[in-house]
C-alpha cells in the first residue's frame, strides 16, 4: 500500500475531474505503468475492511513521483467521485497497485475504441501509445457537448463523440447502432471496449459473433453498472 497526497485539482470537462496526488511509493512503479489501475482505498464505517474503487492511471511522473487520475463527476453520492470532488490540495489517500496495462493489439492491421468517460483515460493512453501510421476508429460516448476534448490520437484514427443524454436504458442500442454504422476495414481489427455493462454486453456480442474478432485482437471490459455499487458490480461482471 501507497499513501500520497492531492497536490492539484483540475477539472477537464464539467463531468471529467482529474487529481495530481504525490507519494514517494510511486517512483517504485514500473517504467510502463502509465494506463494501468490502481486500488483507491476509502475507511468504511461498517466494517474493517476499507472499501475499494478502480481507476485508470492516465500519466506518472517517476521523477517528481506525482500520478495523474481522472474522476467522472455527476454530483451524486459515488464513493470515489464524492471523495474527489470534496477533497483539498493535501487531502491524503492510501492506494494499492499498479495493475497491468490493457492495451490494444499493436499487431493488427487497425483499431476499434469504444468507451465512455469512465473508460476515456485508459482510451486516451491507448490512443497515445499507438504508431503514427496507425488506423481505425474510437467512438465515444458522453453525456453533454461540453464533455468532448482534443485527444492525441493518429491522424488515421477517425474520433466520434455521441453525445447521449437520454435514458441510459437506450445506451446500449444507440452505441450498437453507431458502431454498425463504422466502416469495416481490411485486415485484422483490434477491438478496445469498456465502459456500462449492458453496453460492453452487447457490442461484445456484436464483435465476437458478427464480425468474428479474434480472441487475441479483442479486450472487453465492464467499468461499471447503474445502480450498482463496484462490489456488487464485481459479481455482475463475472457473466460477461
Amino acid at each position: 500500500m501507497i499513501n500520497i497526497v492531492v497536490e492539484q485539482k483540475a477539472e477537464i470537462t464539467p463531468h471529467l475531474l482529474r487529481l495530481t496526488m504525490a507519494g514517494k511509493g510511486l517512483a517504485e512503479f514500473p517504467a510502463d505503468a502509465k494506463g494501468g489501475y490502481i486500488k483507491l482505498l476509502f475507511d468504511n464505517d461498517k466494517t474493517s475492511k476499507p472499501e475499494m474503487r478502480t481507476y485508470t492511471i492516465r500519466d506518472i511522473d517517476h521523477q517528481t513521483c506525482t500520478m495523474a487520475v481522472d474522476f467522472v463527476v455527476h454530483g451524486d453520492k459515488g464513493l470515489a467521485s464524492s471523495w474527489a470532488q470534496s477533497c483539498e490540495i493535501g487531502s491524503e489517500l492510501t492506494i494499492r497497485g499498479p495493475g497491468p496495462v490493457k492495451q490494444a493489439n499493436q499487431q493488427a492491421d487497425w483499431f476499434f475504441f469504444v468507451g465512455d468517460l469512465s473508460s476515456l483515460p485508459a482510451i486516451s493512453v491507448n490512443l497515445e501509445a499507438l504508431q503514427e501510421d496507425a488506423i481505425g476508429h474510437a467512438l465515444l460516448l458522453v453525456e453533454s457537448d461540453s464533455d468532448i476534448q482534443t485527444l492525441d490520437a493518429p491522424a488515421g484514427i477517425d474520433i466520434e463523440w455521441l453525445v447521449l443524454n437520454n435514458s441510459i436504458e437506450n445506451h446500449a442500442k444507440l452505441m450498437k447502432q453507431a458502431v454498425a454504422a463504422k466502416a469495416w476495414l481490411q485486415g485484422e481489427c483490434a477491438v478496445w471496449l469498456a465502459g456500462e455493462f449492458e453496453v460492453v454486453k452487447m457490442l461484445k456480442k456484436y464483435f465476437r459473433d458478427d464480425k468474428s474478432v479474434k480472441k487475441l485482437n479483442a479486450y472487453y471490459s465492464s467499468y461499471w453498472k447503474q445502480g450498482l455499487t463496484e462490489p456488487d458490480h464485481k459479481k455482475e461482471k463475472q457473466s460477461l
